[in-house]
């Protein structure tokens, strides 16, 4: 039996796993049932399914619109004058945020009039009662979130001082468990004694972290969620308290603050132990207490070297090894040239080369292949496109505009009885017509429109980093920043020769278009 299914471009679905749903189900599982949920409802009252490339899952955790990819593709898709709406099984699936992120929901479906089609009610919110009912709704979820986080930080901190740990991943050396009583808590695995061995290569072998990293890998201890062990690891593992039987909550918190106008919020460590819960965890403990505190005592006798934080490399944060991806770095010798080499611990084969001589080569493929590729798109006026299109946008607009002006003007005329209703309502659906149409060719035309380049400024920036680069007199934080204004990524491929002592390259320049 072949099913209906509405045109693509008249309803969509939007899906979303929120604090009320069981969190004994995964995202999966709740989204899977609420489309099975949303799909009934389609084939009875809107007669088919929504197709599956109009169906947006958001599988992401955010309490904000910018933080939920998917329902920024579904205000997009709103603008689109041939929706007709979006399902979703209850209006607090669209916003749960605060007041801003409630008014831009309600604002974009209320002037490009789309439906709410929630399995209780369909919300038209140029109804100033339904979108009232809407609004509320929406306040309704915001008042239940913050609720929610109120009453599970509670629970955290109630099962911290009863012993419990609250972690999703254990230390490693532990597993997690349910106790007899119901409580979460960790015991001992087969890699406890790993965890011991740590702590004595440090404070009784004198052994280093690296060094201690390096035992870990030769000898076969894997890490919980990486191939290798790290220095930052190790370090880790040596400072924590739940190896010697305590539990702790809130050494790190979210911290909101203003930056360009936008609301951002950063993670900060919590640096006064009476501003942490601390308390004598479930757990039994893996180290004796006098090896953990002399671990303490010789990292407060050695305390880390201040780092040297001035940038020594001009192309920090730009190159990258072709091969495996990652951040490339400089390494300076006492005796010899600075190299800029890859650090990937698992071996990925690229050979290190010296950075002033891959500067040099970065200076010259930007000279003598890029800068003559943008000199022919700025000859051949690429980059106007988008302002072209964007004049095409202001005339569709001005319209649009012009097309409203009239059917007010057309009410005018009813209400002196200048139209009869007839005549009225004839005039008035043609118009309609029209307007919509004319959205249609707006949409499409947003849509489509090209990123607007100036190729003149681009090609400014990119002889002042290429000069920049070799002038002695130019800082290495300037030369940096003059380069990431016009180059997005270099990665740096190794290529193999058989030649004795010779090592060969080629560089792979992205520039910031």
């Amino acid at each position: 039996m072949n099913e209906a299914y509405l045109l693509d471009d008249e309803y969509i679905m939007y899906l979303r796993k929120s604090r009320a749903d069981s969190p004994h189900e995964s995202v999966e599982e709740v989204l899977e049932k609420h489309e099975t949920i949303l799909q009934e409802l389609a084939m009875r009252d809107l007669g088919g399914r929504i197709p599956e490339h109009c169906i947006y899952r958001e599988v992401v955790s955010g309490e904000t619109i910018d933080e939920r990819p998917e329902m920024l593709n579904v205000l997009s898709q709103i603008e689109n004058p041939k929706l007709k709406g979006v399902l979703v099984v209850e209006p607090q699936r669209l916003s749960r945020g605060d007041l801003e992120d409630c008014g831009k929901v309600v604002n974009a479906f209320r002037y490009s009039k789309t439906e709410v089609v929630t399995t209780t009610m369909t919300y038209d919110l140029t109804n100033k009662m339904q979108r009232k009912f809407f609004e509320q709704e929406l306040m309704r979820g915001n008042d239940y979130l913050e609720y929610t986080k109120e009453i599970l930080l509670r629970g955290r901190v109630a099962a911290v001082k009863r012993g419990c740990y609250i972690g999703n991943i254990p230390p490693f050396g532990y597993n997690k468990i349910i106790n007899e009583n119901g409580d979460s808590t960790l015991e001992p695995n087969e890699f406890a004694p790993a965890v011991l061995m740590a702590f004595d290569m440090y404070v009784n072998q004198g052994k280093t972290q690296l060094e201690i990293a390096r035992h870990f890998d030769k000898i076969g201890i894997k890490p919980y969620r990486s191939k290798i062990w790290e220095k930052c690891s190790i370090r880790a593992m040596l400072k924590n308290r739940h190896y010697i039987g305590l539990v702790y909550f809130g050494t790190r918190k979210d911290e909101k603050y203003f930056e360009n106008g936008k609301l951002l919020v950063r993670n900060v460590k919590v640096e006064k132990e009476e501003d942490m819960i601390i308390a004598k965890g479930l757990q039994p403990a893996i180290v004796p207490l006098e090896l953990f505190q002399a671990a303490q005592e010789k990292f407060a006798n050695n305390p880390r070297k201040p780092l040297d934080t001035s940038l020594k490399n001009p192309l920090a944060g730009i190159i990258f090894c072709h091969k495996c991806g990652k951040a490339m770095s400089q390494h300076p010798y006492k005796h010899a040239r600075t190299r800029i080499e890859c650090r990937n611990r698992n071996g990925c084969g690229s050979k290190s080369y010296y950075l002033d001589e891959v500067v040099e080569s970065v200076a010259f493929s930007l000279e003598t292949v890029s800068l003559p590729e943008l000199e022919a798109k700025l000859k051949n006026n690429e980059g106007m496109s988008a302002a072209i299109q964007k004049k095409l946008l202001d005339k569709l607009y001005k319209d649009l505009e012009e097309m409203q002006e009239k059917e007010d003007r057309q009410h005018d005329l009813l209400e002196s009885g200048t139209y009869t209703e007839e005549v009225f309502q004839r005039r008035n659906k043609k118009l309609h017509a029209e307007m919509e149409e004319l959205k249609s060719k707006i949409f499409e035309t947003k849509q489509s429109m090209p990123k607007e380049i100036d190729y003149a400024q681009k090609i400014v920036k990119l002889k002042q980093a290429v000069a920049a680069l070799r002038d002695d007199s130019v800082s290495i934080e300037d030369k940096n920043r003059m380069l990431k204004a016009i180059v997005e990524r270099i990665e740096y491929e190794y290529i193999k020769w058989e030649g004795k002592g010779l090592v060969r390259y080629r560089l792979h320049i992205q520039l910031l278009l």
